[in-house]
């Protein structure tokens, strides 16, 4: 299959490939790395690529699904970051250039759930400054290009633009932003593709910077019927002593999915 096709695949069409062998983690973590060096000049939707993190995950995850190791669907899945999500080690901007040089000292344990279900993180995404504001626009740390204009720049919507624009774009099947007031569902709704905020307390929001209490953390995905839905479990905070876990941490995410729209 060509990369170009391989890359707008949904999470689930791709976690069926990987399961069956049919695609490899390291296959698939080359398309995307591929893409991202190909596109990411022009479009500016990551602050950072871990293109060698991401290979040596992706040997890892390859090994694992083959010797019957899978730890779930996810395993060998690549994911983006929003530069509001810490990793220990990493520099983490929330968008500014104040923390233009901030490492952070610990990992969010949104970030440790994902890995230990075997994503694959390729990197972190553009956010407008500390996350405040819809437009997507950061005049100092750059502002991701909508790909839906080839010729001419358009916002991407925010405050996750990068994030937004890293899936539109296929240089990610998946990406996580966080969504106070639409951070999450604005780009999401201008790039095309689909967007959930999660309801608070569902997802831990403990060691991201500069996240509110009223913010949410969720996954933007192709525009594929159950694609953003498909495993958040992986993310939720399950245990009330966690930080920001909340009443409904106890529920599954995906319970009443298939239900249909009726009478919300």
């Amino acid at each position: 299959m060509p990369q170009s096709d391989l890359t707008f695949l949904s999470v689930h069409q791709l976690a069926l490939a990987l399961a069956s062998r049919r695609l490899s983690p390291v296959e698939l973590t080359e398309a995307y790395l591929s893409r991202i060096q190909a596109q990411e000049p022009k479009l500016q939707a990551f602050v950072e690529v871990y293109a060698d993190d991401a290979r040596l995950a992706a040997r890892g995850a390859e090994a694992a699904i083959r010797s019957g190791h899978a730890v779930g669907p996810l395993h060998g899945i690549p994911i983006a970051l929003k530069d509001l999500i810490e990793i220990e080690g990493r520099i983490v901007t929330g968008g500014s250039e104040v923390w233009r040089h901030r490492k952070a000292t610990r990992t969010a344990t949104l970030v440790r759930r994902l890995l230990a279900q075997g994503m694959i993180v390729l990197g972190k995404t553009h956010t407008v400054e500390f996350a405040m504001g819809g437009w997507g626009t950061n005049s100092l740390r750059g502002t991701p290009w909508n790909p839906w204009d080839p010729q001419r720049k358009r916002t991407p919507g925010g405050s996750s633009s990068g994030s937004g624009v890293a899936v539109a774009a296929g240089l990610a099947p998946w990406a996580v932003g966080t969504d106070t007031g639409g951070s999450v569902r604005l780009p999401s709704s201008w790039c095309g593709i689909t967007g959930l905020k999660t309801t608070i307390g569902r997802a831990c929001r403990g060691h991201g910077a500069a996240v509110r209490r009223d913010a949410g953390s969720g996954p933007a995905g192709c525009p594929h019927p159950g694609t953003a839905v498909h495993r958040p479990d992986a993310a939720i905070e399950t245990r009330r002593a966690r930080p920001a876990a909340g009443p409904h941490a106890g529920r599954r995410a995906r319970a009443g999915v298939g239900g249909g729209a009726r009478g919300l």
